[in-house]
This record gives structure tokens, C-alpha cells and sequence, in this order.
């Protein structure tokens, strides 16, 4: 029943993207259509209604890539193109991660008014008559316990996205702050919220000084409590590992911070924003484009540390903000544009030999800086930089694949915008370098990559002067 209320917005859903199938976007602008107008027609269904099933959600992420990709397989990992552009991704929306975060909004919004009507339904709704406030900060093992005896479903996801913002392994640290009734089961739920009121909240406060759990007697005095049974059942929950470990913190530490769980919980319910929640789950999921840097690694002189550290895939977004020539730098490092190689591996080509010297194997390594006709392109940049007080001694198959992040080829962006390195010396070098190019017949290629050298190492070069220019000299 609740999938049927998805069936209409998927069938809008096609119909926009559809729409827009045609219009000349990179994956990254389909990517901004998809968060900016396809993803807000569901938003309303996943705060209002229980979890779509996995079959619907497993729908919508098919028509999502299907419009990234143009009908076509999936070029990067899903998992990757989920994380931010800093890390290898594109910021991809992940639609699991995003409902959860959707549904945790309704525990900031029960703190926001604890006394409202529908918040006072919720005893009945969770089989707990008191002290609802403390449930949201239960641990996960406790909050599973009471997901099982709910019947609502949509309150069922909610605990569900309430648990996966907790950590699931606890340290000493955090088991000794434990409210004491994660310990205990359901049925004393209400009996152990009762000792709160004489200053006995977490599982510290049953511990002495030297890591041993206090004499009933000590208890009974604070609480008023006789049933020494439940007690001692409530000591006998922590097993002699964890009783060993908790003597030989106590020793060793006199200050308490206050539990990751809760800070993270009162995090949620003070900010007025909580998209880091999101950023969290999605983290978990983001799977990092470590494999394409070790290809890269195996194959030019990149150093081990580098491998770890993906700020190349930002260079791009820092020095244009044309996206045609960010995915271009983005298709590199990921190792998916396409070559003469390829092209003769899927029956495109008869031979896979370079477009420019036609010797050796069009390889991503042979077009960009093996080839000797590239070369003399890179050697003519570094003389036009040298000439321009820009000290480079050489581009190396590293500056050419991953770009410079630092150093005084770097310009501000803003900088860039006012012209200050417009100059008529560099549109002359283009000029030159397309004449020359263009005896190959590939000017859209030589556009793209003179685009591309302005992009990795940040010169500011108007392109419509440049095609102006170039257009002029090829009349």
C-alpha cells in the first residue's frame, strides 16, 4: 500500500528526466538536476510516510543512473560518486542514507516542542510511561530491544535512523556513562527511571572509587530500594571482562567526558541544520577511488603518500567553474576517458595507434605526456611560463596527470575573474598551439586539452578570445 503512493511520483520522476535526457550535461549537471528537482517530489513521501521498500528504492536509483550515464553501464561505482568532491566523488545523492536522515529530523522535532499533541502519543506508541525524553539516548542495543515491540512502522524507521547514528562499539569510557537502564530489560524499564530521582542516572554512580560495583547496602541508603535481587540482576548484566577493564580505568582516570552518543544526540537537537548527520551516513557508504590511484601509481612515479590523498579531485573545481572541464579532469583520474585502445577493444577501430604521431598505442600515458608531438606542447607551456617569471623546470607525468596544488602558479580565483593574467602573450601561445595542432585535424581534442592545461595549473585565459583568435587564423 505505502509503495503505491511512490508508483506516481516515479512516473513524474521519468517523465522530468526525460526531458531533460536530451540536453548536452555532463554527469555532474545531471547530478544537480537530480537533487534540485527530481529528489524534492519525494522528500514530502520519506517524512511522512514509513520506508519506501527496497524494490522502490532500488527503482529510483536505476532511473537516476540510467539519466547520469545516458542508458549506459555505470562508468564509476555508485558508491563512489556518492562522496564529496574532495574525496573522488560527485556528490551524488545516496537514497538510503538521505531517508534515514529525513526520518531523524522527527526526534529534533519532538525536542522542539516536547508538550505538543502528537508527541504525547508517543508513550503509547513506544510501550514506555516515562521519561520519554531519556529513550532517544539509549544505546543501540537497547534501542533495537524496543524497535522489536513497536507495531507503528514509520515509528519503527525512525528508531531504525535513531540507531544507526549511534556507535556500535562502546569503549570503558562510554560503558561507565551508560544510563542503567540499557541494562536492564523492558520490564524494569519503569522501575530503574525511579532512581533517577535520588542521582543515580548512569552506571557510574552504582561504582566506587576503586572500579568495584558498591554494597547493596550503600544503594539502599540513596534509593530506598529493599529489592536487593534487582540489584544485583542489574550488576550481573556487566560480565568480569568488562568489571576487570572498568577497575583498571577507574585507577587511571578521575575526569569523565560526557558520552560520544549523547553529544552527537544533543548535536541533533540544538543545530538548526543537521545535514552532517546525513554527511555521516553517507560516509559509511562512500567507497573511495583507491583502486584508480593504484593503477596511476603502477604506472608514473607517484609517491605512496599521495595514493591516500584524493585533493586533486578538487584542483578542478578551485580553478574553473565550467563543469565540462571538471568532469573532463575527473573522467582522467578515474582512468574512463576514451582512447584509440579502447575504442579497437569494443570493434570501434581498426588499430589502437596514437591520433598524433601514429607510432605507438594511444594510451591515457602516451597521449598526455609519452607522445613526442605532446611534448613539444608541454615544453612550449613551460618556456611561455618561464618567460612569464613562472620558475618550472619541467612538468612531470605527475604535475600533467594530478595537477599542482600549490605553488605560484596557483591564482585565486577571484583573481582569475578580473583578467590579471590575461595577457596577449598567452592568447598568442594558444593561437600558435592550435596552428600547430590543427595539421592533425583535431581541433575539438587540441580545445579541449588547452582548456585543460589552463584548468590543472590555473591560468586564466579568456576562451572566447582564444576561439575568436584561433578561428581567425584558420580563415
Amino acid at each position: 500500500m505505502i509503495d503505491l503512493n511512490y508508483k506516481n511520483k516515479i512516473v513524474g520522476i521519468k517523465r522530468l528526466l526525460g526531458s531533460w535526457m536530451k540536453r548536452d550535461l555532463t554527469p555532474i549537471g545531471k547530478i544537480t538536476i537530480i537533487k534540485s528537482l527530481a529528489l524534492p517530489k519525494l522528500i514530502h513521501l520519506f517524512s511522512a510516510l514509513p520506508n519506501p521498500s527496497k524494490q522502490i528504492i532500488k527503482e529510483l536509483e536505476q532511473i537516476f543512473y540510467k539519466f547520469i550515464w545516458n542508458q549506459k553501464p555505470d562508468k564509476i561505482k555508485r558508491k563512489t560518486l556518492i562522496g564529496e568532491c574532495k574525496d573522488g566523488g560527485l556528490n551524488m545523492i545516496h537514497i538510503p542514507s538521505f531517508i534515514n536522515y529525513i526520518k531523524i529530523k522527527w526526534v529534533k522535532r519532538y525536542f522542539d516542542n516536547p508538550n505538543g499533541n502528537w508527541q504525547s502519543f508517543l508513550s503509547n506508541i513506544l510501550y514506555i510511561n516515562t521519561d520519554i525524553d531519556s529513550v532517544w539516548f539509549l544505546n543501540a542495543p537497547k534501542l533495537e530491544e524496543i524497535k522489536k515491540c513497536i507495531t507503528n512502522q514509520f515509528w519503527k524507521d525512525v528508531i531504525f535512523s535513531v540507531i544507526l547514528s549511534k556507535k556500535k562499539e562502546l569503549n570503558i569510557s562510554d560503558l561507565i556513562q551508560q544510563d542503567i537502564r540499557n541494562i536492564c530489560s523492558l520490564a524494569e524499564y519503569t522501575f530503574y527511571t525511579r532512581w533517577k530521582d535520588f542521582g543515580i542516572n548512569c552506571l557510574n554512580d552504582l561504582i566506587d572509587n576503586n572500579g568495584n560495583f558498591k554494597a547493596f547496602e550503600e544503594i539502599q541508603k540513596i534509593t530506598k530500594c529493599n529489592n536487593f535481587l534487582k540489584y544485583y540482576h542489574l550488576t550481573n548484566q556487566i560480565n568480569g571482562e568488562w568489571k576487570r577493564k572498568i577497575r583498571d580505568f577507574k585507577k587511571n582516570q578521575s575526569l569523565l567526558e560526557v558520552c560520544e552518543d549523547d553529544v552527537y544526540l544533543l548535536k541533533i537537537i540544538s543545530n538548526k541544520s543537521i545535514k552532517f548527520v546525513y554527511n555521516d551516513f553517507r560516509k559509511r557508504e562512500f567507497c573511495s577511488p583507491e583502486a584508480r590511484f593504484q593503477k596511476w601509481k603502477n604506472e608514473i612515479d607517484l609517491r605512496d603518500n599521495e595514493t591516500e590523498d584524493f585533493s586533486c579531485y578538487s584542483i578542478a573545481k578551485t580553478c574553473t567553474k565550467e563543469t565540462k572541464l571538471i568532469y573532463f579532469q575527473y573522467k582522467l583520474l578515474n582512468r574512463i576517458l576514451t582512447t584509440n585502445v579502447f575504442l579497437k577493444k569494443i570493434g570501434k577501430r581498426e588499430d589502437d595507434l596514437c591520433t598524433f604521431c601514429k607510432e605507438n598505442s594511444g594510451t591515457l600515458n602516451h597521449l598526455f605526456f609519452e607522445c613526442h608531438t605532446v611534448k613539444e606542447f608541454w615544453n612550449d607551456c613551460r618556456l611561455f611560463l618561464t618567460s612569464n617569471s613562472v620558475d618550472i623546470s619541467a612538468f612531470t607525468s605527475h604535475n600533467i596527470i594530478f595537477g599542482i596544488s600549490s605553488g605560484s602558479l596557483l591564482v585565486p580565483y577571484r583573481q582569475r575573474r578580473r583578467g590579471l593574467l590575461v595577457s596577449s602573450r598567452s592568447v598568442c601561445l594558444s593561437v600558435r598551439l592550435s596552428v600547430r595542432l590543427s595539421h592533425f585535424q583535431f581541433s575539438g581534442l587540441f580545445s579541449a586539452v588547452v582548456a585543460y592545461i589552463e584548468l590543472i595549473f590555473g591560468m586564466w585565459i579568456y576562451l572566447n578570445v582564444i576561439q575568436i583568435k584561433c578561428e581567425f587564423a584558420f580563415d
